[in-house]
């Protein structure tokens, strides 16, 4: 990365199988010596000794302290990010947050990948407008799925300016700090999928996508 560009970081995103988050870590580590990595474990909370040994691979632990079903977690998932933000992230120094979610193989440096990113600019894999999927994406095209997305798209409308939903596949993605310092007080949080609820805010708020 040049020196105008934002500072970045990776958020180490896991939930499971300790022994491969390490493997995973230490992938990071070996072509990131100098990458603040932050861990955010969404597991269930009895369990979470288990995952103290990656520590040493961690600028920072963070549990998210609700205990909730993982179908919960899994559909929310950017609700746990904001919530890492709400009571950790915003403490930290970091400008781009890389979610390095912990299944994830990384064989060269982050800055290298997403170093072109400007501040503000979020990359989401697969975005695009809601409309080309809706009839026939699991999370709009029929019952209360479609009515939750309908109830959604309301909210959001009611939020600010009138704005194209708009969804993503959340594998890779990038979000700068200036997007989260938002989204933690959005209205109806709960309301929606993950995958379109996190594009359509941005684009709400103003922001780019690479």
């Amino acid at each position: 990365m040049s020196d105008s560009s934002p500072r970045l970081a990776a958020l180490f995103f896991f939930h499971k199988d300790p022994e491969v988050c390490v493997n995973r870590l230490q992938l990071l580590r070996r072509h990131n010596s100098n990458l603040p990595i932050f861990g955010l474990y969404g597991g269930p909370l009895a369990e979470l000794g288990r995952f103290r040994p990656l520590d040493r691979y961690l600028d920072d632990f963070y549990a998210f302290p609700d205990e909730r079903p993982p179908v919960w977690k899994w559909q929310h998932g950017d609700l746990v990010i904001s919530q890492w933000h709400r009571d950790r992230g915003s403490q930290l120094a970091w400008d781009t947050m890389a979610i390095a979610q912990w299944d994830m193989l990384f064989f060269g440096p982050m800055g290298r990948l997403f170093g072109m990113l400007a501040p503000d600019e979020l990359l989401l894999s697969g975005l695009r407008p809601v409309s080309e999927v809706e009839s026939s994406w699991r999370w709009t095209r029929a019952g209360p799925e479609r009515a939750e997305y309908l109830a959604f798209v309301r909210s959001v409308e009611r939020a600010g300016p009138t704005v194209t939903p708009l969804c993503c596949q959340f594998v890779v993605a990038c979000l700068p700090r200036s997007f989260l310092d938002r989204f933690v007080d959005i209205p109806d949080p709960e309301l929606g999928f993950s995958e379109y609820r996190l594009p359509t805010y941005a684009s709400l708020f103003g922001h780019r996508f690479q």
